[in-house]
């Protein structure tokens, strides 16, 4: 605001000492609206988002079905912007492997032992079942 005032007040003494010694009213009409122009064109770089000045943005509210867009400017202040701490970065915790279990293998059934024998046996043998169950086994020594 203070640079606005301090402007228009150096744009009126310049008309006046241009009146007095030009004395022709379209230069001083030029000059006027140059004048205008470079205040607004400073007005609009002040009023900028980016600017250091003033933050601006736009705010809406809904009343009803209608909806109203506010550009909004609030002045920031000379603050100093405070330096980011960089985050340390946690060190990851290295995963101990596990060691795998060796699968213990599956001991093949004898097939000897089986019931599966007695049926075989039955096949190639004339002998009753009653007389194959009580017979001994003479591969591992055992009664089937």
């Amino acid at each position: 605001m203070v640079a606005v005032v301090v402007v228009v007040v150096v744009v009126v003494v310049v008309v006046v000492v241009v009146v007095v010694t030009v004395k022709s009213v379209v230069v001083v009409v030029v000059v006027v609206v140059v004048v205008v122009v470079v205040v607004v064109v400073v007005r609009k770089i002040e009023n900028l988002p980016g600017s250091s000045s003033k933050h601006c943005h736009v705010r809406s509210w809904e009343l009803g079905r209608a909806r109203l867009k506010v550009f909004v400017c609030v002045g920031r202040g000379d603050k100093k912007k405070k330096k980011k701490k960089k985050k340390k970065k946690k060190k990851k915790k290295k995963k101990k492997k596990k060691k795998k279990k060796k699968k213990k293998k599956k001991k093949k059934k004898n097939p000897l032992k089986s019931k599966q024998r007695v049926s075989d046996l039955t096949r190639f043998c004339t002998l009753p079942k009653s007389d194959l169950l009580i017979r001994p086994d003479f591969l591992t020594n055992n009664f089937v």
